[in-house]
């Protein structure tokens, strides 16, 4: 399960690079979609995974304290969830292609907003799946 999760956690920073080197650039239209396509799916991996395996998993073998902080996660996903979606329902190809200044900017925040949750995930999940092994 932990060797699975940092499989997803490293293909998200893998992908936010490429997206960070993306938009460093000039506007390549069909490059940034196929970024974003593939960051959409790999994120909505990571989420299920998270969902529905590692923490049931965890819920059902650690104490009240450290459920609280799977909570918190659990918690804070529906949020980021949403940023991720209401970003991509306003920079649509279109947008983008008319303010890519903007969208640079935009996909910075957002990037490092994934990169915290990434982050947080790793400080929170790990230490309790390398003790909670079965």
């Amino acid at each position: 399960m932990l060797v699975e999760l940092k499989s997803l956690h490293s293909e998200l920073l893998d992908l936010l690079a490429r997206m960070e080197a993306l938009t460093a650039e000039h506007f390549d239209e069909h490059a940034v979609a196929d970024a974003r396509w593939k960051l959409t799916r790999a994120s909505n991996r990571r989420r299920r995974f998270l969902e529905e395996v590692v923490y049931p998993h965890l819920l059902a073998r650690i104490s009240p304290g450290e459920a609280l902080r799977i909570k918190d996660l659990q918690g804070n996903a529906g949020a980021s969830r949403a940023a991720s979606s209401a970003h991509i329902r306003h920079w649509t190809p279109e947008h983008i292609a008319r303010d890519w200044t903007g969208y640079q900017r935009a996909s910075n925040a957002m990037r490092a907003s994934m990169r915290e949750r990434i982050a947080k995930e790793k400080s929170v999940i790990y230490p309790l799946l390398e003790r909670n092994r079965d």
